[in-house]
């Protein structure tokens, strides 16, 4: 992970790097990334948007709105709750 201006860009081995834009509150706003088109054709462009925000009852916050931008589609995921069991 590193951090270019008020971006943060997240790597992992075997998947595409994520570029996350932080808020006003430190959280993270949007990010962009690419993927690979099922059909083997050029890598397509995502861009996530999050807002707001849910809690687990051990008070680990999620965005309670994810919304998901392509090209060709577009996903809106709203979270109502959700938990969480840390290991």
């Amino acid at each position: 992970m590193r951090a270019e201006g008020n971006d943060v860009i997240a790597q992992r081995e075997g998947f595409p790097d994520i570029r996350f834009t932080l808020g006003a509150d430190g959280r993270p706003a949007t990010g962009t990334y690419q993927v690979d088109s099922p059909d083997g054709g050029p890598t397509i462009e995502e861009k996530l948007i999050f807002e707001g925000r849910v809690r687990s009852p051990n008070r680990i916050a999620w965005p309670a709105r994810i919304q998901v931008l392509q090209k060709a589609f577009d996903f809106d995921l709203r979270i109502d709750a959700f938990d969480v069991e840390l290991a």
